[in-house]
């Protein structure tokens, strides 16, 4: 109990011998803090960052694939779609006619100076820009033994019986892989021949592109800022638009087409919800602490935090990622706030009791200053851990989140209470301070004269 007794006292001295020499150099301190956070802002414009930062985990052989990448790109862009039909077969006239007009219209335009057509040496196999099902059942439908027809005009047994010649015929075959799970097929009798009437909910497409006249270069999965990946990203969109077309008896959705564009979209959307978050935060800080003042320097501490965070990463040389540019922001309201409600909460409670705003301050610090120390070490601690990672958006996020500990400890925690008993000060000054228009009592007057006329 005694050893217990005297951990306490130590922590209870060093609290307050802390708090006091806050106290007494608090000019000092918010004018360092303000010229520090004023030169983080040129490195919020100068030096942003120009890249994602990758998601792959570091090693010889992520780094020999990227180099296998770089000087071996492959020959085609792929963008592989899928195709679901709305009335639960796709294998019928109305979605492989509407597929096939649209993959006309694909050829046709302007998109189509960038598909590849050409023989894959390495499959042993002819390569068209675009080919499904729907080109191959048209296909046999020119050949229908009771007279030449296309998609257009054939009837849904016709259409059936072109896609059983497809499917079985040795060219087709390899067809039914893009069939969707559920693929199932039932024999019946037309003219007297067993027919496999073929259905599917939904099947596989795959445009080939040329990729060097895309620009070239590896594909990259991952979030880059890469021109020329957000370039075939477009392209990828623009043949999904047309392939999609009116959508009127089926569904088409790419495979990870888009994965950078949708990523910013995504960010940028993501914007009103943390301006909502600020709002909802102030209006929490302003009903808890009773002071509309108090939620005005929240929001004064917010942005300046903020500056700390985006300067801070930018120094340290992170790349940007959706980690550090929306997690670790909404991490930062939520520590920041924390830090000052404790802080701004101990010295209203002094205040509220009639102590001078120095001396409450310092009495207010005595008991917060130990416990918001602890609370951001220990969060800065626990995010630098992910430093160890070898990935990079993770160490990203480490080494970002743990500014932003550091600064909303300093910013929230400490600058501002110092700010406001700075205000209050001054104020409590003005108040006692007598006013100079304030008339003499003449009883006094006359006093003091009869005083000075008896001692003479």
């Amino acid at each position: 109990t005694h050893h217990g007794f005297v951990v306490m006292n130590w922590e209870l001295s060093w609290a307050a011998r802390s708090g006091e020499l806050l106290v007494k150099y608090s000019g000092w301190f918010i004018s360092i803090l303000l010229i520090l956070t004023s030169l983080m802002v040129p490195p919020i414009f100068l030096m942003a960052p120009a890249q994602q930062a990758s998601q792959d985990p570091g090693g010889p052989v992520f780094e020999l694939q990227e180099r296998v990448q770089r000087q071996f790109p492959p020959r085609i862009h792929g963008t592989a779609f899928i195709v679901e039909a709305k009335q639960g077969d796709m294998l019928r006239q109305e979605p492989l006619w509407e597929l096939y007009q649209n993959q006309r219209k694909l050829r046709d335009s302007d998109l189509g100076r960038f598909l590849f057509n050409g023989y894959d040496a390495d499959n042993q196999r002819q390569v068209f820009g675009v080919f499904t099902i729907a080109d191959g059942v048209n296909s046999f439908l020119a050949l229908d033994s009771q007279g030449p027809t296309t998609l257009e005009n054939a009837t849904g047994l016709q259409v059936k019986v072109a896609v059983h010649r497809l499917l079985s015929s040795p060219v087709g075959r390899p067809l039914r892989d893009s069939l969707s799970r559920d693929a199932s097929f039932e024999v019946k009798n037309v003219n007297g021949r067993p027919v496999e009437f073929w259905r599917a909910s939904a099947l596989f497409s795959f445009v080939a592109s040329d990729n060097a006249m895309l620009g070239g270069g590896p594909p990259i999965l991952s979030l880059s800022t890469d021109p020329v990946t957000l370039g075939k990203e477009r392209f990828n969109r623009q043949v999904q638009e047309t392939l999609r077309g009116s959508q009127t008896h089926y569904q088409l959705w790419g495979l990870a087409i888009d994965v950078n564009l949708e990523s910013r979209e995504q960010g940028r959307s993501a914007l009103p919800y943390i301006a909502a978050t600020v709002l909802f935060v102030l209006l929490v800080v302003g009903v808890t602490l009773r002071s509309l003042r108090a939620a005005g320097f929240t929001l004064l501490g917010l942005l300046m935090v903020l500056v700390w965070l985006k300067g801070g990463s930018n120094l340290v040389g992170l790349n940007s990622s959706l980690t550090l540019d929306l997690i670790v922001p909404i991490a930062v309201i939520s520590l920041g706030v924390d830090f000052f409600i404790h802080a701004v909460a101990s010295y209203q409670e002094e205040r509220r009791r009639g102590v001078e705003p120095t001396v409450a301050l310092g009495a207010g610090f005595t008991w917060v200053v130990g416990a918001l120390t602890l609370a951001m070490l220990s969060d800065g601690i626990a995010f630098l851990a992910n430093v160890t990672s070898g990935i990079e958006t993770i160490i990203g996020f480490g080494v970002a989140a743990g500014i932003a500990v550091a600064a909303a400890y300093l910013v929230m925690g400490i600058f501002l209470p110092l700010v406001m008993m700075r205000l209050d000060q001054k104020s409590h000054r003005w108040t006692l301070q007598p006013s100079p228009q304030t008339p003499m009592d003449p009883y006094a007057v006359t006093a003091a004269n009869r005083g000075s006329t008896s001692r003479t």
